[in-house]
């Protein structure tokens, strides 16, 4: 039972050799294929004994995905990009995946960016090993098709830092743009387009996609709850309360576990009770950034801990509740979060 690690790259030279040191071990083979590079992404690729191909680009990432499925040899592919990595390695828990049949494994993928000029962490589940069978739909953001289970690989997490400090909108965009041409109407795709106008900070084209995402969901989508925790945050800033109340109504329960919810929910009461000088919402301020510290799921890093530690300590830091504030920004601290330990230090800690 072979594992071939399935691979499209251009222009990689700053993270392949990375990622390729960081594979498995029970790897037998790697296909790299490159879509014309000009850089040192083929010597790296080669030297490092994988089996390189040259594809002709054509603005399809499932295409190319395909073709390098297509030339792995092994019963099992794993599909990697080259600005991702393992930390350590997971051969064990790969081999008695592989070993309990035919399915298909979701990996923890850990996303490094930049939000409003701090470094912060997201966390998706995303399709990356099957067996011989499955394969990719959609020109960007594209898909795993395939007639098989999927279980979520404990132990194995990704990470990936390549949209750290780089703009890859234009590209995507007109990529998204282009299938929804020929072929409007899917959730997914609205959804993707969303975040990527969020990235350029287009708000009203971020509510518009999202709010039409949202509306195709049947909640079995392995992003559905990310895309109801993104449409309640655009809400927010476009100042749509009315909107995010409803909402918040609709998807309380289906989201009950999920610490970014709370913690948006906490951020939308805030801002409504300043907008709308109706300080009834103080005390759910409080409430809901408990319950994100209570949530089993976790999108960005850090809500259900030192982020909505900070918030806490900032809130009883303006409700001049001060003792209880330095107890929260010192659990914040203690989770390394910078601006706690800057507010403690100020406060003369």
């Amino acid at each position: 039972m072979g594992l071939s690690v399935a691979m499209i790259v251009k222009n990689e030279e700053k993270y392949l050799e990375r990622c390729l040191k960081s594979l498995p071990a029970i790897v037998n083979e790697v296909v790299v294929v490159d879509t014309g590079s000009s850089d040192r992404t083929a010597d790296i690729a080669v030297s490092n004994g994988a089996k390189l191909l040259a594809y002709e680009w054509d603005d399809d990432f499932s295409a190319a995905r395909n073709f390098a499925i297509n030339q792995t040899s092994g019963d099992w592919i794993l599909v990697m990009d080259a600005d991702e990595y393992f930390a350590e390695d997971c051969s064990s828990v790969l081999e008695s995946f592989m070993n309990a049949g035919k399915q298909i494994g979701r990996f923890e993928i850990v996303s490094k960016y930049m939000d409003n000029g701090e470094t912060a962490f997201a966390r998706d589940y995303v399709s990356r090993l099957f067996p011989r069978g499955a394969a990719y739909a959609g020109r960007i953001h594209e898909q795993l098709i395939g007639n098989f289970p999927r279980r979520r690989i404990g132990g194995a997490v990704i990470h990936h830092d390549g949209y750290y400090q780089t703009d890859k909108h234009e590209r995507n965009l007109s990529l998204l743009l282009l299938e929804l041409q020929e072929k409007p109407g899917g959730s997914y795709l609205l959804f993707q387009l969303g975040r990527q106008y969020n990235s350029v900070r287009d708000y009203a084209k971020v509510e518009m996609y999202l709010t039409e995402s949202y509306r195709l969901l049947n909640r079995t989508e392995g992003y559905a709850k990310t895309a109801v925790v993104e449409l309640l945050e655009v809400y927010r800033i476009n100042k749509k309360f009315r909107e995010a109340f409803s909402l918040i109504d609709a998807e309380s329960e289906y989201m009950n576990g999920v610490s970014d919810f709370h913690f948006g929910r906490a951020q939308l009461y805030l801002d409504y009770a300043i907008e709308s000088a109706d300080y009834s919402f103080i005390p759910e301020i409080e409430k809901a950034y408990k319950e994100a510290l209570g949530a089993a799921d976790e999108i960005v890093v850090g809500t259900a801990s030192y982020r909505s530690y900070h918030n806490l300590g900032v809130f009883y830091e303006l409700t001049g509740q001060p003792e209880l504030a330095k107890r929260y920004y010192r659990q914040a601290a203690e989770c390394n979060f910078g601006l706690s330990a800057e507010r403690l230090e100020k406060m003369g800690i």
